[in-house]
This record gives structure tokens, C-alpha cells and sequence, in this order.
């Protein structure tokens, strides 16, 4: 059991026993504030959205060398080569045009390249 499973099966276990067994209500409000941090710590662990900012900035980047190194003339007409072709082509070609955050970089990197 990782760590962030260990404190969230303990969280639940601690809340399971603060409970009246008759009423089938928190025992104090501990066990209230005991609830709402499972419930914050469950959100936690279904998505995290600064975990997707690493890699979209490497495709971001990546994408920007390219274009440094065809050019920008030459990076249009190869994405106009893929969007003359299939299904798969063409959706490769409406990501790899060039966006309002790649033409900047790519100006950077040329500078940085030289």
C-alpha cells in the first residue's frame, strides 16, 4: 500500500469509528471535519491538472524547434503535405499547425539557436 493510500484508508477507518451506531450520525463534529478531508483528499487523488503542464510544455517546446529548424515556410508546407492525406493526417495536421504559443517560442529558440 503506497502512502496516500495508507492515510486515506486510515482517514475512512477513524471517521467509521466516530460514528453512533444507533443514530447512524457523526458521534462530535470531529468526525465532520473528519468527512470533509476525505472527501477533499478523494478529489485530490482523481486528477491533478498541474500534472498535465510538464508534458504539454515538452510538446509545446518540441513542436517550437521544429519549426526553428524547417522554418516556418517549410513547417506550412509539410503540414499542408499531411493534411492532403488520411483521416489520421489530417487530425495530426489541425494539432501541428502552428498556435499563438509556438510561433513566440520558436522565435525565442531561434534567437537561443541562432
Amino acid at each position: 500500500m503506497t502512502n496516500g493510500t495508507a492515510r486515506f484508508s486510515s482517514a475512512t477507518a477513524n471517521c467509521r469509528v466516530a460514528m453512533s451506531p444507533k443514530l447512524k450520525k457523526p458521534a462530535s463534529s470531529r468526525t465532520n471535519q473528519c468527512a470533509k478531508s476525505v472527501r477533499r483528499f478523494r478529489f485530490r487523488l482523481c486528477f491533478c491538472p498541474s500534472a498535465l503542464l510538464l508534458p504539454f510544455g515538452i510538446l509545446f517546446v518540441l513542436k517550437a524547434a521544429i519549426v526553428t529548424v524547417l522554418g516556418e515556410e517549410g513547417y506550412r508546407q509539410q503540414v499542408d503535405l499531411l493534411r492532403e492525406g488520411g483521416f489520421v493526417e489530417q487530425m495530426g495536421a489541425v494539432f501541428m499547425q502552428i498556435d499563438p504559443i509556438t510561433a513566440p517560442l520558436s522565435k525565442v529558440l531561434g534567437y537561443i539557436i541562432g
